[in-house]
């Protein structure tokens, strides 16, 4: 359990690490429109083993052919692109939010 927990601060560690090239510390740094769309969707992404988020998220983009093309997936359609389950549930969220701010700025407009 030990050699469990060690692995997971390990991991943690990575992922925050204070290294500039990294899209979690850029983001911190220059913001979110510094990022290209591979390095955000990095972000979001659980690789699985063996891999990183970033050719996680590079295999996933290259697959949809788009970012539009990517939230339009289900969760178990990215499941079976290779997403993990976590990845394919916070991308099909990511989807649903955006489409709901899509429907909020329609509604807002009608009002005027």
């Amino acid at each position: 359990m030990n050699g469990v927990r060690f692995q997971v601060a390990e991991a943690t560690s990575k992922l925050f690490q204070n290294d500039e090239e990294t899209p979690f510390s850029r983001i911190q740094a220059e913001g979110a429109g510094a990022l290209s769309t591979q390095e955000l969707l990095s972000l979001l992404v659980t690789p699985k083993r063996g891999t990183t988020p970033e050719a996680s998220a590079r295999s996933l983009f290259e697959k949809a052919g788009s970012l539009r093309g990517l939230l339009k997936y289900d969760v178990q359609e990215l499941v079976n692109m290779g997403a993990t389950a976590k990845t394919a549930v916070f991308i099909a969220v990511t989807a649903e939010l955006i489409k709901r701010t899509s429907e909020e700025d329609v509604r807002s407009m009608e009002t005027l």
